[in-house]
């Protein structure tokens, strides 16, 4: 039996903040009014993780292009 390496799979934010944009877009379309609550839930929740991926992303780009020129500041 063969036993294949895995290689971790680790998205830079810029990725996972594309990859949310996507998953926005993708449900964006869908017209809530003619969705059962079951749908408008589970549109409801994509749309929240994507939000906080995206604040997630955008925090961890931040910190690395600033957190020098703060730590300098104060």
């Amino acid at each position: 039996m063969e036993v294949e390496e895995q290689i971790p799979n680790f998205n830079t934010p810029h990725e996972d903040i594309g990859a949310a944009f996507n998953a926005i877009n993708a449900i964006n379309e869908y017209d809530s009014g003619l969705c059962d609550e079951e749908d408008k839930r589970i549109l409801k929740e994509i749309k929240l993780m994507a939000l906080y991926i995206i604040h997630i992303g955008i925090s961890e780009i931040y910190n690395s292009n600033f957190y020098d020129s703060e730590k300098e500041s104060s």
